[in-house]
């Protein structure tokens, strides 16, 4: 996969989840209060340092163990960010 492909899928993630985050249409909120301060926050953030990530690896060229440290962290991101998503919706049901 191109590094081209990665900074694009981590774009996307990064602004479906600001948009999922964000109120409905509507001005109603679309998690309970009391998660937008804990596990909202979180996982907005989350995205958006797996978006900085992904830009920060390809910047990278000549050092492959730096590459590989950070694509690992990367990695923990994502699994962090899935982990919570998963424990959100979860609380909505």
């Amino acid at each position: 996969m191109s590094d081209f492909r990665l900074g694009n899928m981590a774009t996307d993630l990064a602004e479906y989840t600001l948009d999922m985050c964000n109120k409905n249409e509507d001005g109603t909120l679309r998690f309970p209060q009391r998660m937008y301060e804990s596990y909202v926050k979180r996982i907005v953030d989350l995205s958006l340092d797996i978006l900085q990530g992904v830009f920060e690896v390809n910047s990278v060229h000549d050092d492959m163990q730096v590459r590989k440290e950070r694509r690992e962290l990367i990695v923990a991101h994502c699994l962090a960010m899935a982990k919570l998503v998963f424990i959100s919706v979860r609380s909505l049901l």
